[in-house]
Parts: structure tokens; C-alpha cells; sequence
């Protein structure tokens, strides 16, 4: 029996200890995306925005859906007032029925790492799978200007939108954007693009 892996993404920081019922079963046409952008009532529309612009310029991508949702109750870490991403996660899959789901939200999320049961990070997402979760608290926190947050965070996208296709972290190149940050987010700042290795694997996903 196989079983899905949670990867933690570019956002594993060791400082820093990814309503309606609408029910999409749109399928994938000759390949192409069909993907569901979830806004969790707490990120502007400018934001939703740049994830769409970011996923269509480098996926092929059929068709988007947009809806919003409150942040699932049974997700909140109530010790350190953050939201559990992987809790996240299975409710994106339960809720939504689309090729792939990826969600965006303002407020601090983490996952279980080791023999930390709550480390904070910046997104999540099942490897391979369908849904994934962004989370721009710590890239707001810690970038310097709005220019260096929103690429930090398009980064980040790619990155646990890759992670949905299968691909595990990256050290073929120092370069990759599926490479893990590891200790700093200003690590982020080094990640340009998909290694030919890591691009070979999602190529058909692809534009370019």
C-alpha cells in the first residue's frame, strides 16, 4: 500500500519554531490543470491574483476556480494561536474535488517535524497529491519591502505547487526552487527556477 507524504517546503525555518459548500468534480482535459485557488477570508485579492498569474504563466492550466472558506476550527493550535497545515490539507482534499487545490492564507501555520509537534513554516502539501496551503505570515514579517515579499512568496507557490506532481526537495542545484530553505527565509532569496532534473519530472505540466 503506498501512502502520501506530507513534504514540508521551502517554508522549514529553524528560526521560526504553505460558509458555501460548492463541490467541483471538473476533470482534467488533454492534460491541462483544472485547479481550485481557496482565499481563507483572510488574504486580499491583489494576493489571489498573483497566485493565479504565477501558476498560469508556468502551468498549463485548463481552467481556475476561485471560492473562499474559513480556516477549518479543528486547525487551530490554540498553545502557539497558529492553524495545523496538514489539518488543512485533508479538509482541501475532503472539500474540494478539482485536479489540484491550493490555498493562501495570512495567518501562521505548522506541521509536525521530528520531535517538534509544532514547527512553523510557510506552506505544505501532500507529495504527490492534489491540495496544498501558502502561508504569507512569516515572508510579510520578514521581508524588508513589498517587492522582495511578493517574490519570496511566488517562490514559495511554485515550490508546494511542485510538491503536488511528486517532486521531493531538490539537491541537485543550489538553485532550484524545490530546494528546502533549511535555516533562514532570506535562503529563498538564492532559488531562480526548476533544475533540468526537477523540470524533466513535471514536464508535461509545463509551459516552458
Amino acid at each position: 500500500m503506498k501512502y502520501t507524504f506530507l513534504f514540508l517546503l521551502i517554508s522549514c525555518l529553524i528560526y521560526f519554531s504553505c460558509d458555501k459548500k460548492e463541490e467541483y468534480y471538473l476533470q482534467p482535459i488533454n492534460n491541462k490543470i483544472v485547479l481550485t485557488i481557496v482565499n481563507f477570508n483572510d488574504v486580499d485579492k491583489e494576493q489571489i491574483s498573483l497566485v493565479k498569474t504565477i501558476l498560469e504563466e508556468r502551468f498549463i492550466i485548463d481552467t481556475i476556480l476561485f471560492t473562499e472558506r474559513k480556516l477549518p476550527k479543528n486547525s487551530f493550535y490554540s498553545p502557539k494561536n497558529r492553524y495545523r497545515a496538514d489539518s488543512i490539507l485533508y479538509f482541501l482534499d475532503k472539500e474540494f474535488h478539482t485536479q489540484k487545490t491550493i490555498a493562501v492564507t495570512a495567518k501562521d501555520i505548522s506541521t509536525s517535524l521530528g520531535k517538534n509537534h509544532d514547527w512553523g513554516i510557510l506552506g505544505l502539501a501532500f507529495s504527490p497529491g492534489k491540495s496544498a496551503i501558502v502561508s504569507n505570515y512569516r515572508i510579510k514579517n520578514k521581508s524588508e519591502n513589498s517587492i522582495l515579499e511578493k517574490e519570496r512568496f511566488s517562490k514559495v507557490v511554485l515550490h508546494e505547487f511542485g510538491h503536488t506532481f511528486g517532486l521531493k526537495h531538490c539537491k541537485n542545484s543550489e538553485t532550484c526552487l524545490m530546494r528546502a530553505a533549511e535555516e533562514s527565509v532570506n535562503n529563498i532569496d538564492q532559488l531562480k527556477d526548476f533544475c533540468d532534473v526537477c523540470r524533466s519530472k513535471i514536464k508535461k505540466h509545463l509551459k516552458y
